[in-house]
């Protein structure tokens, strides 16, 4: 049985590839027949309170916006990454901090056993 459901994920998965590449074919088709198919390029989109277009410019302006924003998503990260990771100088304090407290742990129970030894010994 477990060979059989790795056959099946196997075939899932290479499912999952070859609709993922029909899927790209077929939006690469669509997008340079809206730049480039002249019948498609003249037709005129109307979107309410908002204006009509031709979807030749909606063809370049929606992917400009989209990378304009997920570019600067990552810069925002960036910026939050850096601006909450602490110095070296924290980092190793923080460590030390860490260490000590649980060297003093390891004592305490190293400690509470061996009284538990000596307390069963005498009660032997």
């Amino acid at each position: 049985m477990g060979q059989n459901n790795s056959v099946d994920i196997m075939i899932s998965d290479r499912a999952i590839g070859g609709l993922l590449i029909f899927i790209s074919v077929v939006v690469v088709i669509l997008y340079l027949m809206c730049l480039f198919y002249w019948p498609w390029a003249s037709f005129v989109i109307t979107i309410p309170y908002v204006g009509s277009f031709h979807i030749r410019e909606l063809a370049i302006a929606v992917p400009v916006i989209i990378i304009v924003i997920a570019f600067f998503a990552i810069v925002g990260w960036v910026g939050v990454t850096m601006a909450t990771t602490p110095t070296p100088e924290e980092a190793e304090r923080m460590l030390r901090e860490a260490l000590k407290e649980e060297e003093e742990r390891m004592k305490a129970e190293a400690e509470k056993a061996e009284e538990e030894k000596k307390e069963e010994k005498k009660e032997e």
